[in-house]
């Protein structure tokens, strides 16, 4: 268990100094201006929501951790260990009113009523536990689209077409029977 609390801090540590640098607002505050369901892939993105919600589902947090968002991934992450505590408690707790064989196989409880307790609380912690994993992933994801929406239109890259006129100048020197003729226009550029 350390050692996951470990490797999740220094995951997060190592996202809030590699994201700081890209985007400047906070999720809270550009949620209500852009939808994410409007969100279109670009190759400029920063943020990547397939790999924030991989690793929300792994550790709760650490997707929005790394979206740069390292308190609101610390609320899933700390959510997580609140319910791992709970499982393991109620684990131990049912492991003392267990009547165990020569086998090692659980054949009662001492304490039916603890027992059935401890059960529910038990599953309900692996219920909560999955639902914040899977609630974790989608908010990684949501948090992802949602800055790299703001990313684009600060960036000025929401367009996939770019088009301007651009100011031509040259030297024509294939003019019949003169030197070079300086030449002079417009020109009209489009990138996709």
């Amino acid at each position: 268990m350390k050692r996951i609390i470990l490797l999740a801090l220094v995951a997060m540590a190592t996202a809030l100094s590699a994201s700081a640098q890209i985007a400047p607002a906070k999720y809270k505050e550009i949620k209500d201006d852009y939808n994410f369901r409007m969100y279109t892939k670009s190759t400029v993105d920063p943020y990547k929501p397939g790999l924030s919600a991989l690793g929300s589902f792994i550790i709760p947090g650490l997707g929005q951790a790394l979206n740069g968002e390292i308190v609101r991934g610390l609320c899933f992450f700390g959510g997580n260990v609140a319910i791992n505590l709970a499982l393991r408690t109620s684990v131990s707790n049912l492991m003392e009113v267990a009547i165990v064989d020569e086998n090692n196989v659980v054949t009662g409880f001492t304490d039916e009523k603890v027992a059935r307790t401890n059960g529910t609380v038990m599953f309900g912690a692996l219920a909560a536990s999955l639902g914040l994993a899977i609630w974790s992933c989608i908010d990684a994801s949501r948090v992802a689209k949602v800055k790299n929406m703001y990313y684009q239109d600060m960036a000025g890259r929401t367009s996939s077409i770019e088009a301007g006129f651009e100011p031509y100048f040259a030297l024509d020197t294939h003019a019949p029977g003169t030197a070079c003729q300086p030449v002079g226009g417009m020109t009209f550029r489009v990138a996709f």
